[in-house]
Order: structure tokens, then C-alpha cells, then sequence
């Protein structure tokens, strides 16, 4: 189904045609398509988690030192 008129939008014009319509409300747990966006939800969560645990324990060992400070403040005669 195409839809009649152009839609116009910020970044141009266009088309839109309707390529598959589901029904509302719950979906089926046995869908392979539901299945399929709870494997993907379900690594997306692990892998982010995964990455901020790498994230965290690299900025806990890291060491950081702030040569400009540092040199401001032996300019001005006040070294640590």
C-alpha cells in the first residue's frame, strides 16, 4: 500500500509505502521475530554491562596527572 500524497520533510521529499502491518497488543513468545528482539535486547543489555565494567576498572587503575595545572602553578611561583 502507497500511501497517495509526497510527504515533505526538513530533509526532502518523500514516499512511503507500508510493507507489513502486525496486529496490536501482546506478541507470542514462540514468534521467531519475538525471539529474535529478546536475543538481541538481551546481549545489547549484556554487552553494554560488559562494557562498563571494562570502563570502570580501567579508570579505577588509571592515573591522571594535570601538566597544566602543574605548570600554572609553578609559573606563578606556588609548585606543590
Amino acid at each position: 500500500e502507497t500511501f497517495p500524497q509526497v510527504i515533505e520533510t526538513r530533509f526532502g521529499f518523500h514516499i512511503l509505502k507500508l510493507m507489513e502491518k502486525d496486529a496490536g497488543g501482546q506478541k507470542d513468545l514462540s514468534d521467531p521475530r519475538v525471539q529474535a528482539q529478546v536475543r538481541q535486547v538481551i546481549f545489547n543489555r549484556k554487552d553494554q554491562t560488559l562494557k562498563n565494567a571494562f570502563s570502570e576498572a580501567a579508570r579505577n587503575k588509571a592515573t591522571v596527572m594535570n601538566y597544566l595545572a602543574e605548570r600554572i602553578l609553578a609559573a606563578a611561583g606556588k609548585s606543590q
